[in-house]
């Protein structure tokens, strides 16, 4: 899975759009964010992670503590921040 602007995106649009792609794919607390993202919730054993239809099986038959699962940290507000910065310039 990727953690950057896909290439034919960052070569495409303005000047200014295309700088903003670079500094989004360069900027290594953005890069770690997706990177942690991307990688999955092992607390399941990678139940969580993608689709299959044994993954859809195992999950069917497993029990999920709540608790645990609503404690996991997901960043994606932190990510949001993060890109809205690059967008308005100020990262």
């Amino acid at each position: 899975m990727t953690t950057s602007v896909p290439e034919n995106v960052a070569s495409e649009g303005t000047s200014d759009e295309k700088e903003k792609a670079k500094r989004f794919n360069a900027d290594p607390e953005i890069q770690g964010l997706l990177k942690e993202l991307h990688a999955g919730d092992q607390t399941y054993g990678g139940l969580l992670s993608g689709y299959s239809t044994e993954t859809a099986r195992k999950l069917k038959e497993a029990t999920f503590d709540i608790e645990t699962l609503a404690k996991r940290a997901l960043h994606y507000e932190k990510l949001d921040q993060l890109t809205v910065e690059i967008i308005l310039g100020t990262r």
